[in-house]
């Protein structure tokens, strides 16, 4: 993964742990009704944990088809991997002759 791949995983990862704590934290208390029971407990963290989950999945997942989309309408040269422009018939970096795109 690249960077900026890294800093959005590590800043889903923080906002999860985060949620996790507040939820941890407001569960040891007691509730109007006295001590709740675990069945509930458990049950309230995965209506938390859920959805963020499914947030954090769909973000990860436009980041990978963005990224693939980006790299994807770049050129590149075949033989050393750098960049090249779309009209550019051999590559200026390593003189190999480019192939056309269909």
């Amino acid at each position: 993964m690249k960077r900026a791949e890294w800093i959005i995983a590590s800043a889903l990862v923080v906002i999860g742990l985060l949620l996790l704590s507040f939820a941890g934290s407001s569960m040891g208390s007691m509730g109007m009704m006295g001590v709740m029971p675990v069945g509930m407990r458990l049950s309230m963290m995965l209506m938390i944990l859920l959805p963020t989950g499914l947030v954090a999945i769909a973000i990860l997942l436009i980041v990978a088809i963005a990224t693939k989309w980006f790299r994807s309408a770049k050129k590149t040269c075949e033989h050393c991997g750098q960049s090249l422009q779309q009209n550019w018939r051999t590559c200026p970096y390593c003189g190999h002759k480019v192939t056309p795109d269909v």
